[in-house]
């Protein structure tokens, strides 16, 4: 199907990338943007990189996660903090 020729593509969303420090507090760092979130309607957040299997100096996230995929033996997350759906 062909799109109709009077139909405009909606404008790209505002795309947000915290480092850890911003991203330690999320509802505080959500409660900042939320100026520019709202005023186009919705947002992305890419939160800071993990590191594989949560090793290498990072600290695990302060909230639970939710992996989806293989999961290791016990199905508890591999990033600590969370379960595998």
């Amino acid at each position: 199907l062909e799109p109709p020729e009077d139909f405009l593509p909606p404008p790209e969303c505002p795309v947000f990338e915290p480092s850890w420090a911003e991203f330690s507090d999320p509802l505080g760092y959500i409660a900042k943007i939320r100026p520019i979130a709202e005023k186009s309607g919705i947002c992305k957040i890419r939160p800071p990189a993990v590191s594989i299997l949560g090793r290498g100096g990072w600290p695990p996230p302060p909230f639970p996660l939710e992996v989806e995929g293989p999961c290791p033996a016990g199905g508890e997350s591999p990033l600590g903090g969370g379960v595998c759906l």
